[in-house]
């Protein structure tokens, strides 16, 4: 049924989707300031005549009609025309739409156009001309941002150059047999989809570092049969996708130079060669190598070089083996490592301290695996800190203390190597069991004076360890790296703790009486909670920072652990158990700890108004000179925050903790 509209000739919009319209009246031509008409959904043959005579209309949406041909003078008089929608239609055979010369979004998938005529002005942006029957394409690229022409027929895509907006391209089930020459020239594609075509080969500009913003790559199911060895410079990819294809190996140069790949499918390939990362670890989080014929010689190198990993896809292989070194690579229990790398930063400027820790937390996962030592794994990873720091600070102003411990024969684990280096001033106390101490590193002695000391002492300046190096008026900083400490120690039976602080425990305690205070602790925590109170009552009330390690011998947790387990589960339960039990107990101990406090001080209290009460009464009942010595109280200054504690009358002896 026709449909008659009768309305203003102000309307400017006007939306009739979803109906069962088959034509328009000749009277929308009255409507000379329509600007939108959409009349999605309903039952279209042809477009409608009175569009010719609507010279102000800007957006045009005809989807989801039954459309069949459009005829080359129906929308030539739509000049102002910039949004055009004629998805899900029936359209056939040549669509011309170059008399559009201001269209900058088309939409005609769904269709069964052969051939697209489009205006050769540089004005198109979005362009969906999906399944299709196209067998080639041309469009202008100047401000293209959107090709989407995926399920077509295209053996060629022309885009005339510049396309430097160009951020999504997908041509993705075609019969392209070559990489468009345009798409390295694309500088702001972020996403690329060249998938089901024909393609045999890959030019090496595809992972060229001038495509910094190309993040996605799918080129699975066509008929690679190899990868170019050009790449030698950083590419951005971080999705790769070269499922189903015909390749036999994956080059070095691509896992060495993708610094960000983190997800990549090589899956039903015929992989006969799986190059061996060169770095520690790779960034990789999803690794898909389904049905390639890998061995374990081809895929554990690989597999084992990425730390990282959430999802891995190994079916339909070859291995033999799993290794036990992918459960201690990925898992995040303490409990399955046979190795401890324990760290303490110390440095008065806050904002120094945050980027030396965000440092060592990357370098730590480059460097386990790449250094031949402990020593030069600690040592790099010291003077790759302090160059992360560049010129925001002093170097000398962080203090670095690194402790690594590690079974000194790996296929034995008969005995443990620690390995400590540290850079200014820390302690490192090593524990036995008669309770006789080796200090390895003393705080006294160990800082490394700084040139700014020298600087400021020389021109009359007072430092402050709160302040940065100041402006260049007082001289460049000092760029000279410190040199760090390096012990090492072979762990016996009898040893049994590893007490690792900054500076201020060795000022608080000597180290005997510090080890002799770790060791009366149930517990490591224990331990390092007494050293860290030691700290805040006699040095700073802040308190330090305090790192103990417990030692035990494979022999004794062995007879530790109960009948009807293994070592391992019964040593993870015992630890599980009394860290719960441990936390408890804190919890409840310094409950009490407040409450006694907060009963003290209240008994105080009421004993400073009853002398105030007492003096005041003895005073008015006596003139006498006397009287006011009597009703004077007795205080104690105790604290390194001068508090003043009332204990009664100056004739009442004084607690034995204060006398």
């Amino acid at each position: 049924m026709r449909g008659h509209i009768i309305c203003g000739r102000r309307l400017r919009e006007l939306h009739v989707d979803f109906n069962e319209l088959q034509g328009l009246p000749c009277e929308l031509s009255a409507l000379g300031q329509l600007r939108v008409l959409s009349a999605s959904g309903n039952r279209f043959a042809a477009l409608p005549e009175a569009l010719g005579r609507l010279p102000a209309l800007e957006s045009l949406r005809l989807a989801a009609n039954a459309i069949a041909h459009i005829a080359p003078a129906a929308l030539q008089a739509l000049h102002a025309l910039r949004r055009l929608d004629l998805r899900a239609n029936c359209v056939q055979g040549v669509v011309d739409l170059s008399g559009l010369q201001n269209l900058q979004s088309l939409d005609v998938s769904w269709n069964k156009i052969d051939e697209l005529r489009l205006p050769t002005t540089n004005r198109l942006r979005q362009l969906d001309c999906s399944r299709n029957c196209l067998r080639e394409l041309s469009l202008p690229g100047g401000r293209l941002e959107t090709l989407c022409s995926s399920h077509n027929r295209l053996q060629n895509v022309d885009i005339t150059l510049p396309c430097n907006v160009l951020s999504y391209i997908d041509l993705s089930t075609n019969e392209l047999t070559q990489v468009p020459y345009w798409v390295p020239q694309a500088r702001s594609s972020q996403h690329l989809d060249l998938g089901h075509n024909h393609i045999s080969s890959i030019p090496s500009s595809l992972f060229s570092p001038t495509l910094s913003q190309l993040d996605t790559v799918r080129l699975n199911h066509n008929s690679l049969a190899g990868f170019p060895e050009g790449i030698t410079a950083q590419c951005h990819i971080r999705h790769l996708d070269l499922q189903h294809n015909c390749l036999t190996s994956l080059p070095p140069n691509l896992l060495r130079h993708a610094y960000r790949l983190q997800w990549l499918n090589a899956s039903y390939n015929q992989l006969s060669n799986l190059a061996r990362p060169d770095q520690a670890s790779l960034p990789l989080r999803w690794l898909l190598l389904t049905r390639t014929g890998l061995t374990d010689e081809m895929a554990w190198p690989l597999v084992l070089a990425c730390p990282g990993l959430r999802v891995l896809q190994l079916a339909y292989n070859q291995l033999q083996t799993v290794p036990s070194r992918l459960y201690i690579n990925q898992c995040t229990q303490p409990s399955g490592h046979t190795e401890v790398l324990a760290a303490i930063l110390e440095s008065p400027q806050r904002q120094l301290l945050a980027t030396a820790k965000a440092a060592v937390a990357q370098l730590v996962r480059q460097e386990r695996r790449s250094a031949d030592t402990s020593a030069i794994f600690l040592q790099s990873i010291i003077l790759a800190t302090y160059r992360a720091l560049g010129s925001k600070a002093c170097c000398h102003q962080l203090n670095i203390l690194l402790c690594h411990l590690a079974p000194a024969d790996v296929s034995t684990d008969s005995a443990y190597l620690m390995t400590v280096a540290q850079c200014g001033g820390a302690t490192c106390l090593l524990a036995h069991a008669d309770r006789q101490t080796t200090v390895l590193f003393d705080a006294h002695g160990q800082g490394t004076r700084c040139v700014a000391d020298d600087w400021d002492a020389a021109e009359g300046f007072q430092s402050h360890a709160s302040s940065s190096w100041p402006s260049t008026a007082r001289g460049p900083p000092p760029c000279e790296l410190p040199s760090p400490s390096i012990r090492h120690v072979t762990l016996r039976p009898d040893d049994r703790l590893v007490v690792l602080s900054t500076a201020a425990l060795g000022d608080a305690l000597a180290p005997e009486a510090a080890v002799a205070e770790a060791l009366d602790a149930p517990n490591p925590m224990a331990a390092a909670k007494r050293l860290n109170q030691a700290v805040a009552s006699l040095v700073s009330d802040g308190g330090t920072c305090v790192i103990a390690i417990g030692l035990q011998t494979a022999a004794s947790a062995a007879g530790a652990a109960g009948p009807g387990k293994s070592v391992h589960f019964r040593i993870t339960t015992d630890i599980d158990d009394e860290q719960a039990d441990e936390a408890e107990a804190y919890k409840a101990w310094e409950y009490m700890l407040a409450q006694n406090h907060k009963m003290l001080f209240n008994r105080e209290l009421e004993t400073l108004h009853r002398t105030l009460a007492k003096g005041k009464a003895r005073h008015a009942a006596s003139l006498a000179p006397d009287g006011a010595a009597v009703a004077s109280s007795g205080t104690a200054r105790l604290g390194s925050k001068k508090k003043r504690y009332c204990y009664g009358q100056t004739d009442e002896p004084l607690p034995s903790s204060v006398a």
